[in-house]
């Protein structure tokens, strides 16, 4: 009776403040705090049955009570985060409290005291953890230096959408506060991943390497999560394959050196994966009555407990939906493995419960953003969507109609996607299609492996791998344009990895099992001697020939070279119809340069205040650039190839008045 009291008082409080703030948001909550007040009371005034052996079983775990207060106390302040988040900033204080309060929440249902966190922070002090965490520390640092390694001319195309992006966390640290929980006008991709990457260029500074070390960050801390993932799902020699496959993958070092926000959605998917795996090793020893689940010597398959796992996995859910549209995936591929959890008796239903009020928690201010505004939710999904009748034509023929074509524009759409896991490269242009998205090796482990899985689809953690990558293909390729686009695949990508070791994990013990298992001594030389190949493998790829043939580079260059000296002269552009100086790129680059655009020779007039004249053109318009350079001669001019020779564009410069020209450079 006591908490129906409490939940009176509190919506007797939300209504007056309802009253005081004129916010109709608070006056809902008051309603459904009064509703939860007198939920399950019969006509007598007494509580139903039902809820009374329901309380009765919640107080088995929750003895004072402590937990449900914490619960309450986080949907209360989630309510005020909701409703702040659309009149003030101050909306991420309470936002914030109430994930503390969830997690607090879960952490005192899972029993979790500060001996199961010491018994955690001293595994890497033993003597079978040491080894492990070393491998986990190397393969780490190695990621980070094919991730960092000359940053701002790998990938040498600054992209457009890295550009603007970029621009709008360039804002946020001049001063300009967009709303945590809203959209930007890009793409409607919210703010979160501005604010991520403005804090980037604070410590990295505001150019291209600031822009992009936060995917690197991201894109380095995908190697743990998965090394632990596969950890706990095949052992340490599946774990340090999955690491090290992923750490060297080409196509993941491409999206983790560029300034968008897919890697970083990818590791948020990782997390999830994750967890709910180890709730499944959890509950499953704890089904069983096996008492060691709490005090396993493994910290990795001890505390914390479901619990909290669940709830950590519904926030990495909420989370991620702030980040990119391709984690709209999760909560799709997290469904039917709960459902399998609830079947095993891993986790119950309260549980599961507890994982969709972590991601409701988390997603609910962003939620009313889409609610209030849904064409930001809803217009990226019809542009990218295959059921457009011009992409339905282009795909199966110009006479081509839905639904009698969908057959063939299915089959088409999964046909390209596969390509990608075989020898095709990614088609959706931030990188290369010409060059197959996995080395040779590590395709063949794939294909193996997912043949291995299919076998044993009934254990948990392989009919995890078949989810998460049947239903990424589906949704982040088969139903979607340009397909196979990497930006929308790449969240699935990591299950590529984890197959390939699952397979060099069970061949390993195969292998261990037979007469041949004396020549186990041949695993050390025989593995180093792979991953030096797959090293050397993706680095030949990535940086000798993937970045020679990066075409595009136009925006790039152009934006360098106005970028010299603003302030002593004026900038014009002879490149439309290709390029226009509102490119993303461009304006990123040249910071606050005044670009002035020339349709023709004709719009070009000499300054007259005595600053010099800069003029870039692209190859078509050199006909217009001469005829400026004859009107102003005495100028330096500069072509700029790429390491192909062809070129790129063409400079023109003027000194600024009382100065001799420099001498021009032979070409860049």
């Amino acid at each position: 009776m006591r908490f129906r009291l409490l939940f009176l008082g509190l919506a007797a409080c939300t209504a007056f403040a309802a009253l005081l703030t004129a916010q109709a948001g608070l006056l809902l909550a008051a309603v459904g705090l009064a509703g939860l007040g007198f939920a399950g009371l019969d006509d007598s005034g007494d509580s139903a049955a039902w809820l009374e052996r329901w309380w009765r079983r919640w107080l088995t775990v929750d003895p004072q009570g402590i937990s449900a207060l914490l619960v309450v106390g986080s949907v209360c302040f989630t309510g005020v985060a909701v409703v702040l988040s659309r009149t003030t900033r101050f909306s991420v204080l309470p936002w914030l409290l109430a994930l503390g309060l969830l997690l607090a929440a879960a952490t005192r249902l899972d029993g979790i005291r500060r001996t199961h966190l010491r018994h955690i922070c001293t595994a890497p002090r033993r003597r079978s953890m040491r080894l492990e965490l070393a491998t986990v520390a190397a393969i780490s640092l190695v990621a980070l230096v094919l991730r960092a390694y000359q940053l701002e001319a790998y990938p040498p195309a600054f992209h457009g959408d890295e550009g603007e992006l970029a621009l709008i966390a360039r804002e946020i640290l001049k001063g300009q506060r967009f709303s945590l929980f809203g959209t930007s006008s890009f793409s409607s991709i919210p703010f979160m991943f501005s604010y991520l990457q403005a804090a980037s260029m604070l410590v990295f500074g505001q150019g291209i390497v600031g822009a992009r070390m936060v995917s690197v960050l991201f894109g380095v801390a995908c190697v743990p999560a998965v090394y632990v993932l596969a950890r706990i799902a095949w052992g340490p020699l599946a774990a340090a394959v999955a690491a090290w496959l992923l750490a060297v993958s080409h196509l993941h070092i491409q999206y983790s050196r560029m300034a968008i926000s897919n890697v970083e959605a990818t590791l948020t998917m990782i997390l999830m994966m994750l967890l709910l795996a180890f709730a499944y090793e959890h509950g499953r020893r704890a089904n069983r009555g096996d008492d060691s689940a709490s005090s396993s010597s493994d910290p990795l398959v001890g505390r914390p407990g479901v619990w909290t796992a669940l709830v950590l996995a519904g926030m990495a859910i909420g989370f991620a939906q702030y980040l990119y549209y391709a984690a709209r995936v999760m909560p799709i591929v997290a469904a039917p493995l709960l459902i399998v959890l609830w079947r095993r008796r891993c986790v119950s239903l309260v549980q599961i419960g507890g994982l969709a009020l972590g991601g409701l928690a988390v997603f609910a201010p962003l939620g009313l953003h889409y609610v209030t505004y849904p064409d930001t939710f809803f217009a990226r999904v019809q542009m990218v969507s295959i059921f457009q009748a011009s992409f339905v034509q282009q795909i199966v023929g110009p006479s081509a109609t839905l639904p009698s074509a969908l057959p063939a524009l299915l089959t088409e759409q999964l046909r390209r996607v596969l390509s990608m896991f075989i020898l095709a490269g990614d088609g959706g242009g931030f990188y290369f299609y010409n060059i197959p998205s996995f080395d040779t090796l590590t395709v063949v482990l794939l294909w193996l492996g997912m043949g291995a899985t299919i076998a044993q689809w009934r254990r948990f953690h392989e009919l995890t791998l078949l989810l998460w990558f049947w239903l990424g293909v589906l949704f982040g390729g088969v139903l979607t344009i340009d397909a196979p686009s990497g930006q929308r695949l790449l969240i699935m990508t990591p299950t590529v990895f984890l197959l390939g070791a699952m397979l060099v994990a069970r061949v390993a013990r195969m292998v261990g099992g037979t007469r041949f298992g004396a020549t186990r001594w041949l695993l050390a030389p025989v593995g180093t001697s792979a991953a030096l190949l797959l090293l050397a493998m993706n680095v030949g790829i990535y940086f000798f020939q993937y970045a020679p043939r990066v075409l595009g580079r136009e925006a790039t260059a152009i934006g360098q070279e106005l970028a010299q000296e603003p302030s002593r002269y004026h900038a014009f552009m002879l490149t439309g119809p290709v390029l226009y100086e509102n490119h993303g790129t461009i304006r990123f680059l040249a910071r606050d340069v005044p670009i002035i655009h020339l349709n023709n020779r004709s719009e070009f007039r000499p300054p007259t205040d005595g600053k010099g004249v800069v003029v870039v053109a692209l190859e078509h318009r050199i006909e217009d650039l001469r005829a400026i350079e004859a009107q102003i001669p005495g100028g330096t001019e500069t072509r700029n190839v790429d390491p192909s020779g062809r070129l790129i564009y063409i400079a023109y410069r003027t000194p600024p008045t009382g100065q001799t020209p420099a001498r021009p450079p032979q070409g860049r």
